[in-house]
This record gives C-alpha cells, sequence and structure tokens, in this order.
C-alpha cells in the first residue's frame, strides 16, 4: 500500500510539472511577441524618418541647384518649383508638406566683389508621418509626425555680368 501512495504522489508531481513548463512557455512567449511587435514598430518609425530625411535633402540638393541654372529670380523660382514638385509625387503616404520656405538669389546685380562668388541658396521643409506613434503614459513621445528642414547653396552659373 505504501509503494502505491509514493508511485501515486510521483505521478501526480510529474504531471503538474508538466503542466506549469507549458504555462511558463506560454508566459516567455506572450513577453516574446510583445518585444518583435515594439521592435518591429520603432523599426516602421525609424524606416519612415529616414526615408522623410533623405528625401527633403535630396529635393533641396537638386532644388538649389536647378535654381543655381536660372539667369534671373523669377526663372530660378520657377525651375526649383518644378523640381520640388517632382518629389511631391513620390506615391508615399508618410510624406508631405515638402515646399520651399525660401530662395535667396543673390548675384550682386551683376558686379559681384572681387573673390566672391554669386550663389542662390534654397531652403526647404517637409515632414513625415509615424506610422507607429509611441505613448508613454499617455503621452506622445515624438508627436504624429516628424518634421525636416534643410538648405543649400550654389553658385549661381548663368550670371549676366556688367562690365
Amino acid at each position: 500500500m505504501i509503494s502505491q501512495c509514493s508511485h501515486y504522489r510521483k505521478r501526480n508531481s510529474m504531471a503538474s510539472s508538466v503542466r506549469s513548463a507549458r504555462g511558463s512557455s506560454a508566459v516567455e512567449l506572450g513577453i516574446a511577441v510583445l518585444v518583435m511587435i515594439a521592435v518591429v514598430a520603432f523599426g516602421l518609425n525609424i524606416s519612415m524618418a529616414m526615408i522623410g530625411y533623405t528625401t527633403n535633402d535630396r529635393a533641396c540638393r537638386d532644388a538649389a541647384r536647378s535654381a543655381a541654372q536660372g539667369a534671373t529670380v523669377a526663372e530660378a523660382i520657377e525651375r526649383a518649383q518644378r523640381i520640388l514638385s517632382t518629389y511631391k509625387n513620390t506615391g508615399n503616404p508618410f510624406f508631405k508638406n515638402l515646399a520651399i520656405d525660401s530662395l535667396t538669389y543673390t548675384d550682386f546685380s551683376g558686379a559681384p566683389p572681387a573673390g566672391v562668388s554669386p550663389f542662390v541658396k534654397v531652403v526647404t521643409s517637409a515632414s513625415s508621418d509615424i506610422p507607429c506613434p509611441v505613448n508613454i503614459f499617455g503621452n506622445n513621445v515624438f508627436g504624429n509626425s516628424l518634421k525636416f528642414r534643410k538648405q543649400y547653396t550654389f553658385p549661381i552659373v548663368k550670371l549676366t555680368v556688367k562690365l
């Protein structure tokens, strides 16, 4: 009789250890899934930020380069706006509000001082929506979008020089 009781206790303790092992595996899996979701969301946010930054950077550089080809202020503005219109139609729903903040066309009225080159300076801004906003204790850490601003300066190529 004693041997039967000890056998029953062993068998019952083995069954409960198997059940607790399955339960701890489920808890570990749940924690791992939550961590992986956070890592993927962070990766998406960083990807959208990098896409927004590089698109604004390229658009500003290309707009300044194109504006430097203009012979007048009006032509420089028109050329820069044309370049920006191509970047606005990228098909990325997260990239928005690309615009020229300022365009400075400094040609010194065709008579630049010695050692100084005429230049055009273009400043653009844009924003990129965050696909997975980060909320900590009810506070949105980054907001719903990131804002970018970039400036490029190029020498004016076509200049009418007064002699």
